[in-house]
């Protein structure tokens, strides 16, 4: 039978429906997800999202310090963190690999799509920088058709969202 049919072999499973890949490490599963908030992430880590190289994801329930961003310091990136912030709910996803992982959490926890853009922090910087731009935010039928949020009132949103749950010397 052909696999991911639903009309497999009794008692097979195609790899592709699992959650763990052949080495034991947790598959990333965006539509299984849970939501890792800064409290769980530090008290209970094995609670969370471990993604791709075991890069957190998390949507903070408290604002973060340059102390707690420490740990997504060489998870994936060394100096930079993937964020997407939500401009309905001002809400924002911080870590992983991709945008698209931080937006498939916020999704997951009643975000909606059209309220979603995505960035990237450098907090290490001095000052601290973002960077508006990320495949999730070409969006022709809005407006914007390039990587780089395009509208400079948007930019200063989600700066604002940031800033919000970022706390550095900026």
């Amino acid at each position: 039978m052909a696999p991911g049919t639903g009309h497999e072999a009794p008692g097979t499973r195609h790899r592709a429906r699992g959650n763990r890949r052949e080495n034991g490490t947790q598959r990333r599963d965006p539509f299984g997800a849970r939501r890792c908030c800064l409290s769980v992430l530090q008290q209970e880590p094995e609670r969370c999202i471990l993604w791709p190289m075991d890069a957190p994801i998390v949507i903070p329930d408290t604002p973060m310090t340059l102390a707690d961003l420490g740990r997504f310091r060489g998870n994936p990136f060394d100096s930079m963190i993937k964020f997407v912030v939500d401009m309905e709910r001002g809400a924002i996803a911080l870590g992983g690999e991709m945008h698209a992982d931080d937006e498939s959490l916020l999704l997951e926890t009643g975000s909606r799509q059209e309220f979603l853009w995505g960035g990237n922090l450098h907090p290490w910087e001095t000052p601290p920088r973002i960077e508006y731009t990320s495949l999730i935010n070409i969006r022709p039928a809005s407006g914007n058709r390039s990587m780089m949020v395009d509208d400079p009132g948007q930019r200063e949103r989600i700066e604002t969202i940031v800033r919000h749950w970022i706390l550095l010397q900026w």
